[in-house]
């Protein structure tokens, strides 16, 4: 259910169109917490799986043995957020594995929560790879984010997919 009604919001210094009553306007109804990895049991074929693990808290169930599997023959599945650290121009202008992390690889000299509240974008990076290996491959290994491949030629051709994904409704 979703109320149409919209107005232009003032919130803090930024003005938006919105709705005005913020999120009390939307019923989404009950959302699921689901697990993305990679489950490495086959060294020669990685799977991306998927875990669901209920509707709220960290991990409130859903076995890692009863996760789905996605798909084979994925070597990594790569996370970034976007923050707009000024907060006004609604452009990533910092990149973060975890936007949580102020201490360390996110520290902007913001908060945790204001952070969080700054996240504008997200990329999104898989990197799947041939299920036989091949012969007579060269070639040199290209990082995606944070991952690099092997460095020696271990006979997989490699593809990545990759996405960035602008956060919309980002205020609510």
């Amino acid at each position: 259910h979703h109320n149409y009604s919209y107005a232009q919001v003032t919130s803090g210094s930024t003005s938006f169109v919105g709705c005005p009553n913020g999120y009390t306007d939307f019923s989404f109804g009950p959302a699921q917490v689901v697990d993305f990895y990679i489950d490495k049991s086959v060294p020669d074929h990685p799977t991306l799986k998927m875990r669901i693990t209920g509707t709220t808290g960290d991990d409130p169930g859903g076995a890692w043995e009863d996760a789905l599997t996605i798909a084979e023959d994925i070597e990594t599945l790569q996370v970034q957020y976007g923050l707009d650290t000024s907060g006004n121009t609604g452009i990533a202008d910092r990149w973060c594995n975890d936007p949580a992390d102020i201490g360390g690889s996110c520290a902007t000299g913001l908060s945790r929560s204001q952070n969080l509240a700054r996240i504008v974008a997200t990329r999104v990076a898989i990197v799947a790879r041939t299920r036989q290996k091949r012969r007579h491959i060269s070639g040199f290994p290209l990082g995606v984010l944070d991952y690099t491949p092997p460095a020696e030629i271990d006979g997989y051709n490699r593809f990545v997919f990759r996405a960035t994904i602008a956060m919309r409704n980002n205020r609510l």
